[in-house]
């Protein structure tokens, strides 16, 4: 039966030990080498994975992740840069314009760079202009 992301990721919500992190880390990237993954691919997928998941807490857990396991949010960037407060208003915003660039055509990788680089408008993506 294939795991969830919840059951993969939840328990390194609560980590607090630095070693205990590197164990669950190494866990985490062990299964997925066993994918057929390189050890520098498995790693970005797992601090891409836990960066995204931390996304849906408090402040103080995306800190902790971020500096227990190297995990930054794919879209949200570092939660330890002051000056990168994340509204709820901003997230959702962020998350519009990721979907509308999708859309249109640009790769998720491509429009996560767009949308970190330049904040654009929702008429700016639904144009193409991206």
């Amino acid at each position: 039966m294939p795991e969830t992301f919840a059951k993969l990721y939840e328990p390194a919500m609560t980590i607090t030990d630095p070693d205990r992190a590197t164990e669950y880390f190494d866990a985490l990237v062990r299964r997925t080498r066993r994918m057929g993954q390189s050890l520098e691919e498995a790693e970005s997928i797992q601090r891409f994975n836990l960066g995204y998941y931390a996304g849906y807490y408090s402040h103080d857990v995306q800190e902790r992740v971020e500096r227990l396991f190297g995990a930054v949010h794919p879209i949200f960037g570092s939660s330890l840069d002051p000056n990168n407060a994340i509204t709820p208003e901003k997230a959702f915003e962020m998350g519009q314009q990721l979907g509308e660039a999708m859309k249109n055509g640009v790769s998720a990788e491509e429009a996560l760079k767009l949308i970190k680089k330049v904040p654009r408008t929702r008429y700016q993506i639904m144009r193409g202009d991206v």
